[in-house]
């Protein structure tokens, strides 16, 4: 699978991924504003902005996308993975799988999906019922399907550092996202943001200074371990 990764700057790694319908390029405001201190790595989930776009509809699925991020994450350092929306899920799924290599996550207007199978296939329903709201080929809608309760299920064994953004104008479903993973996961930190659900563009400055401080309070990765 091609994709489109960029990296700039040096210091600790952070890998920032996009929502469903998005690009690498949402994060270009808050990268300018980290990579004077951080290595900054964006990317484009497949089927998105500079990435390759199966036909195959089979090629698209929550594994494919956290797949792709392992590639993405590659050599680097023990980064700290940040996501916004759908890349906030996909971060998650790939720590509650494997996440010794990570120092941290942020997540921003994100949750863990769906316990329940009912609601969990309401979202799915909804995902192709608004496919041209996102802007992608048909296809990709596939990486923003719950398959089951996996990520969700797996919290309480969550050890990583946590903190959640969420935008003060952004939809209720995402504030309790944010308060489900703080009662979820010890450790968990919530701040609220000025915005709506990409706050992370219209409040570019805060979101990076969260971050940024995030990242510097973290243990060393030998600390860690």
């Amino acid at each position: 699978m091609r994709l489109h990764v960029e990296q700039q700057g040096d210091g600790p790694a952070i890998v920032l991924t996009h929502g469903l319908g998005d690009s690498a390029d949402t994060w270009r405001l808050v990268a300018d504003r980290l990579v004077d201190r951080f290595t900054v790595v964006r990317w484009d989930l497949r089927g998105h902005g500079r990435s390759e776009a199966p036909t195959d509809p089979a090629a698209y699925s929550r594994d494919s996308a956290v797949a792709d991020l392992d590639t993405v994450v590659g050599d680097l350092d023990h980064p700290v993975l940040v996501g916004h929306s759908l890349g906030g899920y996909l971060s998650l799924a790939r720590a509650v799988q494997r996440g010794d290599d990570v120092r941290g996550l942020v997540l921003l207007a994100s949750g863990p999906g769906f316990r329940n199978p009912v609601a969990r296939q309401q979202w799915n329903n909804g995902i192709h019922a608004d496919a041209h709201r996102y802007g992608v080929p048909a296809p990709a809608l596939g990486l923003g399907v719950q398959p089951d309760d996996m990520v969700i299920r797996s919290l309480p064994a969550l050890t990583l550092p946590l903190l959640v953004l969420v935008g003060d104008r952004d939809a209720p479903s995402y504030h309790a996202g944010a308060r489900y993973l703080s009662g979820a996961v010890p450790g968990c930190r919530v701040e609220t943001l000025p915005g709506g659900h990409r706050f992370h563009v219209s409040a570019a400055d805060q979101v990076a200074e969260a971050i940024a401080s995030f990242v510097d309070e973290l243990p060393s990765p030998l600390t860690r371990m």
